[in-house]
């Protein structure tokens, strides 16, 4: 049975929220008015829009007994406390929204005080955090629970 140890939500900024919402009512808007032959494709581009925008409105952080479950709606990554090699807060502050590829990485963003840099024995990722510091003793203490 999965138990949840640790749990951070951290949602998107009115001001994103208010950026997505607005682009989609304007989409919408073009889809329905006129008679336009680019009226469905506006209106799948409205929708996926909208898809995205519930997709990323909130980056979740999750330490269950089975091991680490972060990012953004389905966009997600899990990894099994096996998996993790280490868990250090690093002063590397990416600007942005979003998932992006480092280099022998992912970033995982949003605008936050600290970054969590998780190592597994082959890649490296950068989550975001407003508890770092309470995150890596959390992994490090699974960590060595498990070796």
């Amino acid at each position: 049975m999965t138990t949840s140890l640790h749990r951070e939500n951290l949602p998107a900024s009115r001001l994103t929220t208010l950026i997505y919402l607005l682009l989609s009512l304007i989409f919408f808007y073009w889809a329905w008015s006129g008679e336009s032959d680019w009226r469905y494709l506006i209106l799948f581009g409205a929708l996926l829009w909208f898809w995205l925008y519930i997709n990323f409105r909130t980056f979740h952080l999750t330490a269950t007994s089975d091991g680490l479950d972060f990012g953004f709606g389905l966009f997600r990554r899990r990894l099994s406390w096996v998996e993790i090699s280490g868990a250090e807060q690093t002063s590397d502050n990416p600007y942005g929204y979003g998932i992006r590829r480092r280099k022998n990485g992912l970033a995982f963003l949003v605008p936050s005080l600290d970054k969590l840099k998780i190592t597994t024995h082959d890649y490296h990722y950068l989550v975001s955090s407003d508890e770092a510091e309470e995150w890596v003793k959390l992994i490090n203490k699974k960590i060595n629970e498990n070796s």
